[in-house]
Formats: structure tokens, sequence, C-alpha cells
């Protein structure tokens, strides 16, 4: 799950990066302000952001839990 997450945002970050560089039209919308669903990039990045940070947490809770295996 966070190797698909990690793929995902840079490979989001680097088309982005790639068109905003060579001033190309993405085609990805910019959104209108107040509308959550309408944000283009920002949804989908939070997200993997959150899975990556969740996938984390529970390892370090697995790998440091008291009791036994």
């Amino acid at each position: 799950m966070t190797l698909c997450a990690l793929t995902f945002y840079c490979l989001a970050k680097s088309y982005s990066f790639f068109t905003g560089a060579n001033h190309l039209e993405s085609g990805i919308p910019l959104g209108t302000p107040g509308a959550i669903l309408s944000s283009g990039l920002i949804l989908p990045l939070n997200i993997c952001v959150g899975l990556v940070v969740a996938c984390t947490m529970y390892a370090f809770f697995t790998l440091f839990r008291k009791g036994g295996m």
C-alpha cells in the first residue's frame, strides 16, 4: 500500500513539475474555491500522504507493542 501511494505521489508530482517547468498545458483542473472535490491533485496527494503516515504508524505500533509476539 505504501509503495503504491508513493509511486502515485511521485508520478503525479513529476508530471506536474514537468508540465509547469516547460509551460505546457497540464490538463489537471485547478478547481473552484470552496469545492473540495474539484481541487485537482490536492485531494489525491493528501490521501497518499495519509496512507503512508498510517502505514508507518501501524508498523511502529506493531514493532514496539508490549507483550508476546
